[in-house]
C-alpha cells in the first residue's frame, strides 16, 4: 500500500513564444535541471526512495522524474498519467491507479509524482504544508497518508 507520496513540481523551462503543443515537448532549462537535482539531493538526505514513478506526458516532468531518480540511485520505469489534478481526490485517484496496477505488498510503499503547478496547489492545502510561491519550480512535498487523510510532513522549496 502506498503510504508516502513524494510530489515534485517540474523544474524551470523556457516557454516564451511557444504554443501549447510546443510547450509539451520542451525540456528543462539548465536552471530547471539544477532545481530538480536539488530536490533529488534533498530527498536522498531525507532517506526517501520511491518504489514507483508517475509522470505526465510532457517532456519536462519526464526529465524531472529521471533526474530525481538518478540523484536517489533508483531506476524506475515511469507510469504516465494525464496532467492536472486540482483536488485531493485527484491525488487519491492517481495513487489508487498505481496501487491497482503495481502494488504487490501490504508494506508501506512510496510513490514519486512529477507534476505541474495545479498539483503543487493541492499539496499546499494539505495539513502541515507551507504555502509556496507558484513560481517555485522543483518544489518538493513529502506526503503521508494516515487513516485515509493526506498530510504534508515536509516540503523543500527549491530556488
Amino acid at each position: 500500500m502506498i503510504k508516502t507520496v513524494i510530489v515534485v513540481r517540474h523544474g524551470h523551462y523556457d516557454k516564451a513564444g511557444l504554443t501549447d503543443a510546443e510547450k509539451k515537448e520542451k525540456a528543462l532549462s539548465p536552471l530547471g535541471r539544477v532545481q530538480v537535482d536539488w530536490s533529488g539531493r534533498f530527498l536522498r538526505e531525507q532517506g526517501l526512495r520511491p518504489d514507483y514513478l508517475m509522470v505526465t506526458r510532457t517532456r519536462r516532468t519526464q526529465e524531472t522524474g529521471e533526474r530525481v531518480c538518478q540523484q536517489l540511485g533508483v531506476d524506475l520505469e515511469p507510469c504516465s498519467y494525464e496532467a492536472g489534478f486540482n483536488k485531493v481526490q485527484g491525488l487519491d485517484n492517481k495513487i489508487a491507479y498505481l496501487e491497482s496496477k503495481y502494488s504487490t505488498t501490504d508494506a508501506s510503499e512510496t510513490a514519486l509524482l512529477c507534476v505541474h503547478h495545479t498539483a503543487q496547489q493541492v499539496c499546499e492545502k494539505l495539513p502541515g504544508a507551507p504555502m509556496l510561491s507558484r513560481k517555485i519550480r522543483g518544489a518538493t512535498f513529502v506526503l503521508r497518508r494516515d487513516g485515509g487523510i493526506w498530510q504534508c510532513v515536509t516540503a523543500y522549496p527549491t530556488g
